[in-house]
């Protein structure tokens, strides 16, 4: 039995378990953890699942699942959201508003004032 498309591992647990019970297997859990590694859809889920299969026992690797489901979605979210945006247009400057350029000072020169007065800056 493998996972169907748009199963979650939770789920797809839930189904393994249901089949193993009817089966009657020595030790459930092991027989449902071989058949979550060997027959889950993700590899690079599968991947995990084989990095934690010396210490993993099935609620590890139901716990790595959940992490990476949950990141996978997040991922995919944010790549719609993104696709989604849109970049405002740039418009011109309104001409009352000018273009925000300081006015240069003119140094005052020595006729431009008389003498007595300081120069205005």
């Amino acid at each position: 039995m493998a996972q169907l498309e748009g199963e979650t591992i939770d789920q797809f647990v839930c189904r393994l378990w249901q089949k193993a019970v009817s089966c009657e297997f020595d030790k459930l859990d092991e027989a449902i953890w071989d058949q979550l590694i060997e027959k889950c859809r993700d590899p690079e889920l599968q991947w995990k699942f084989l990095e934690k299969a010396q210490d993993g026992t099935l609620t590890v690797l139901q716990d790595v699942a959940r992490v990476h489901e949950s990141v996978k979605l997040q991922m995919q979210s944010l790549e719609t959201s993104s696709k989604d945006d849109q970049v405002n247009a740039v418009q011109p400057v309104d001409p009352k508003w000018g273009k925000n350029k300081k006015k240069k000072k003119r140094k005052p020169e020595k006729k431009d004032f008389k003498p007595g007065e300081h120069p205005k800056c």
